[in-house]
């Protein structure tokens, strides 16, 4: 009995030092995120500097869509943003005139002033919305019925056809992907499309999740976020939730457009991701969320089955609390 014991003590030794390796490495790698978010993120409103570039942008696009936000409310408070006005005002001298980005900051400062003033809101930047109008054409039984198997029916794809994708398709994808909520409207996504097959391929070799079938993409797209957009210490993890939601979206635009896609994790460490961005053409200050794999779907194709989770088992209701009897409560 001590000799097999004996014998097993090395095995167990070197399960508890590769376990103790991986913790390390999760700290190791949370810190280089960490010091990326320091080099690269913006300041948070308390400290705000109209001249750092990209920064300025950062919060220009924070503020006029925090008044869009206030006179989108049912009761907006009057008068409100007076803070927010002012660094608008300060932040706008350092953005061209004929900017998309002063044009916004133009409307809703001016759209802030009427508010304040006399109590209208501006259709322009709080326009009235018909819910027939939103819901209306998705709530028959022909727009469900689509809608339904546009979410439904896609699949991870790893036998690509043989036709080219069009340009055109992709274009139109990140046209549609781009109405993806983000955080106060910052949009920081990116998407970088690869057709040339060197490229992809070498692309492809730096990422572990399409042995057997990597040979055979036709193009591949990296999408990333520009870690600039995101501000403060509260919005460390941002890029990651918007950057995901982004790429679902995307990604279920182009398989509306005829299109068969895969996504492509990219767990990898902060080492392998400066080495994709150089290879890759991609600026040090875009973090890699994920990559997906574009091509023409086959007359015929295998995939995985992927089994999901029941709806039950997802979610969760909580109900509020019963109200209190009160002829239950108790008499002095």
């Amino acid at each position: 009995m001590k000799d097999s014991m004996k014998g097993l003590l090395p095995e167990q030794l070197q399960r508890r030092l590769k376990v103790q390796r991986q913790r390390l490495l999760i700290l190791v790698e949370g810190a280089r995120d960490t010091l990326r978010h320091l080099h690269f993120a913006s300041p948070d409103d308390h400290v705000f500097d109209p001249s750092s570039g990209r920064s300025a942008e950062t919060q220009l696009t924070k503020d006029y869509h925090r008044i869009e936000k206030g006179l989108s409310l049912r009761q907006p408070k009057r008068p409100f943003a007076k803070a927010v006005d002012a660094r608008l005002q300060a932040g706008i001298t350092g953005i061209p005139h004929d900017a998309p980005l002063a044009d916004h900051v133009a409307t809703a400062r001016a759209a802030l002033a009427t508010w304040n003033a006399s109590g209208v809101v501006h259709d322009v930047i709080a326009p009235m919305q018909e819910a027939q109008r939103v819901w209306g054409g998705l709530l028959t039984p022909a727009g469900r019925e689509v809608g339904e198997q546009l979410l439904t029916s896609r699949r991870s794809v790893r036998d690509f056809g043989a036709g080219t994708v069009n340009p055109s398709l992709v274009y139109d994808a990140v046209r549609l992907a781009r109405f993806t909520p983000s955080v106060c409207n910052r949009q920081a996504w990116l998407v970088h499309w690869y057709t040339d097959p060197v490229q992809v391929q070498g692309i492809l070799r730096r990422q572990n999740g399409n042995a057997g079938f990597g040979e055979h993409v036709p193009s591949v797209a990296i999408i990333t976020v520009d870690t600039r957009l995101f501000a403060g210490p509260g919005e460390r993890n941002q890029r990651w939730v918007d950057g995901g939601m982004f790429a679902a979206n995307f990604a279920n635009a182009l398989h509306l457009n005829g299109l068969a896609t895969c996504f492509l994790n990219w767990s990898m460490s902060n080492r392998a991701s400066t080495d994709l961005r150089t290879l890759a053409e991609i600026p040090d200050h875009e973090d890699v969320i994920t990559l997906l794999a574009i091509g023409t779907p086959p007359d015929q194709f295998r995939a995985a089955r992927s089994p999901r989770r029941a709806t039950e088992f997802l979610l969760r209701q909580h109900a509020p609390p019963p109200a209190a009897d009160p002829s239950s409560d108790s008499q002095e």
